[in-house]
């Protein structure tokens, strides 16, 4: 018996035209409970919310968190693309953290991308820290 791989892979960017883009845009999904997602959605069926948020387009009492959720969250993000509302771009790619900083630096130099960033994760002493404190940690709290 062989050890399952994990399955994480980069990916090619989806990114609205930009016909759509105005429609597309939301705001993150932790910073507008169900209720105000909903209100903000209604009547934009290109919101991002609808994918971020799927459970607005689903009973109120539906846990956020229940099976259905994602599946409707999935549906949401295929009929964008299918529509053509979203699509692939290949100007905008992942580079995993295991290949460094000199793969960034390769890729920008030769010419293949025109911009990298590198963002450093939080590490787990801090966020033990920050529990330890009894606090939150901040929203998106990359560095």
């Amino acid at each position: 018996m062989t050890a399952a791989r994990p399955l994480i892979r980069p990916f090619t960017a989806l990114r609205p035209r930009p016909e759509h883009a105005a429609a597309v845009a939301a705001p993150p999904y932790d910073v507008l409970s169900s209720e105000e997602a909903r209100v903000r959605a209604a009547g934009k069926p290109y919101s991002f919310l609808h994918i971020s948020k799927a459970e607005i387009d689903l009973p109120d009492d539906v846990d956020h968190y229940a099976p259905e959720v994602y599946a409707k969250s999935a549906q949401n993000l295929k009929n964008l693309i299918d529509e053509g509302i979203l699509r692939r771009d290949t100007r905008i790619d992942f580079v995993g953290g295991i290949c460094g900083l000199p793969e960034l630096e390769r890729r920008v130099n030769s010419g293949e991308m025109a911009v990298a960033f590198a963002m450093h994760p939080t590490q787990l002493t801090e966020l033990m820290s920050v529990a330890d404190a009894g606090e939150v940690m901040p929203l998106k709290s990359c560095r």
